[in-house]
């Protein structure tokens, strides 16, 4: 029996737009998290209450954080990519 790398399965249309929008520097930064999540999905936090099953990790780029919202499992989910600000009231909306 062989395990089965986690892959990044899609992006919703908010992160896709998120990083078509971004500067090349904050792009370049969500794409190594993004691999890193891709090779260890553990690596975020994990929420709960309202957003149970939801993972979180951050960015930071010239003192600015952003969050990678990403649901866990063989094919992860990437929900929402932005800043800190709002950003959990954004993923709630989301996650309805």
């Amino acid at each position: 029996m062989t395990t089965r790398k986690p892959t990044i399965g899609k992006l919703s249309n908010h992160a896709v737009r998120f990083i078509r929008d971004s500067a090349p520097p904050l792009k370049l930064a969500i794409q190594e998290a993004i691999e890193a999540i891709r090779t260890a999905p553990e690596l975020g936090k994990t929420l709960n209450g309202d957003l149970h099953g939801v993972r979180v990790t951050r960015v930071t780029i010239r003192r600015q954080q952003y969050r990678i919202a990403y649901t866990e499992g063989p094919d992860t989910y990437i929900l929402l990519i932005g800043p800190r600000e709002n950003f959990y009231r954004k993923l709630r909306r989301i996650c309805k």
